[in-house]
């Protein structure tokens, strides 16, 4: 394995921005799953549009989370 791949093994911050990535993905499958149902039902906003909405309040609520504000704040934009 050369130098650089190990490197980035050991990355500090390699479980942190895995799980960031987890929760985007959980939440653009469930805008997806949202959005799939809209569409079988021949409802205007589908797959795409619920996707975006889903991921871009996901984005939103971890840029508030990764401040480290305190926990009323987040409810606050929840």
């Amino acid at each position: 394995m050369p130098v650089a791949d190990l490197a980035l093994l050991h990355w500090p911050g390699w479980e942190h921005a895995l799980e960031i990535a987890a929760r985007l993905i959980v939440a653009a499958l469930g805008g997806a799953a949202l959005g799939i149902n809209r569409e079988a039902l021949h409802r205007a906003a589908g797959l795409r549009t619920h996707m975006l909405v889903a991921l871009g309040c996901a984005l939103f609520v971890l840029s508030i989370k990764e401040l480290s504000l305190s926990g009323e704040s987040l409810s606050r934009v929840v």
